[in-house]
């Protein structure tokens, strides 16, 4: 990398450690310049050799996917049309424009319903 771009110099990198779900790395580069246009250039060529360098060795990763746990469940508020898509409408017919729905815990729900 350093050859291919001159304003580059690597530092060091180590395996820094564990994550909650990941193996953590850190490579540290010196960018010889001072113009953020070239950092971000360094930056996105490192990364896009590293995802080459995964792909022709056949590396995959497992894309996060949090799960979030509700005591009760959830009870929509509002029209309940969530999974129809909407335009916004012209200025002119903002008062006519229905609320989105709002996802409220059902605890939080019926302490408003008191």
């Amino acid at each position: 990398m350093e050859a291919q771009h001159g304003k580059l110099r690597f530092d060091r990198a180590h395996f820094k450690g564990f994550g909650a779900s990941s193996l953590e790395f850190e490579a540290v580069y010196i960018v010889l310049s001072a113009d953020f246009n070239i950092y971000m250039d360094v930056q996105q060529a490192i990364n896009l050799q590293l995802v080459r360098a995964f792909a022709e060795r056949d590396i995959k990763f497992a894309l996060p996917t949090p799960t979030l746990h509700l005591n009760g469940g959830l009870q929509l508020e509002g029209d309940g049309d969530v999974g129809r898509s909407r335009t916004k409408k012209p200025a002119s017919d903002e008062a006519d424009a229905r609320p989105s729905p709002v996802i409220v815990p059902v605890e939080a729900a019926r302490a408003g319903a008191r």
